[in-house]
């Protein structure tokens, strides 16, 4: 059974009313190349939405993971809800980019990307009240009081984020280079400048943020 529905005109992908699981190779590319071939329909009219790589055979019988990239401008949209979204697989966008939009009405929504080698989150939101990445400052105060001693880094703060992840959030955001400044996208990468920790879409004019991905991955 289908968990998305296809806007070919608009170049979306709609997640289907209270579905908050996906696999991105079965739900969204799988059913997607469905979509294009669906008898009687001229869906092949439309740019493609994806493009894939991955699944060469390695030694021991074990394959590349697959990787799946949203091309020509589609992007996802979650359903009209507050809820938590969790996307299996190694999902991107063509040249980079946040492969989600947000909702239609005021509600936010947690994308959680289970990917091969990292555990990446964004907050999707359209509320005129935003307010993402993490702590508040009782929260934060809170945190820098535990002794070290007394910490398991992998424990989970809220929404999935460790303490682990909130330091590696945490030291991109206070001591890492950043580009994007007064702009409508703000990046912060870790310290070797090779993962962009934050990726956020803002309002150049107030520094509201709409759309906020985490990296979280070591390096």
């Amino acid at each position: 059974m289908a968990s998305v529905t296809f806007d070919g005109p608009n170049k979306l992908i709609i997640v289907d009313n209270g579905i908050t699981d996906l696999d991105a190779k079965v739900d969204l590319y799988s059913d997607w190349k469905e979509w294009v071939i669906t008898s009687g329909s001229d869906n092949g009219k439309y740019l493609p939405a994806f493009r894939s790589t991955g699944g060469d055979e390695l030694p021991g019988g074990q394959f590349v993971s697959g990787y799946f990239f949203l091309t020509n401008g589609w992007r996802i949209r979650p359903y009209e809800g507050d809820h938590q979204l969790t996307v299996l697989g190694n999902l991107f966008v063509d040249g980079g980019g946040n492969p989600f939009i947000p909702t239609l009405g005021d509600y936010t929504v947690l994308v959680n990307l289970q990917t091969s080698s990292a555990s990446i989150t964004s907050v999707v939101t359209t509320g005129s009240d935003l307010e993402v990445g993490g702590l508040t400052d009782e929260e934060h105060n809170q945190l820098m009081a535990i002794p070290l001693s007394n910490m398991d880094l992998l424990d989970t703060i809220e929404g999935g984020i460790s303490i682990e992840d909130y330091f590696r959030i945490g030291l991109a955001f206070f001591a890492g280079k950043s580009v994007g400044g007064g702009t409508a996208r703000v990046r912060f990468w870790n310290q070797d400048g090779q993962v962009t920790r934050i990726d956020a879409t803002v309002d150049p004019d107030t520094g509201d943020r709409s759309v906020v991905l985490l990296d979280t991955s070591g390096s």
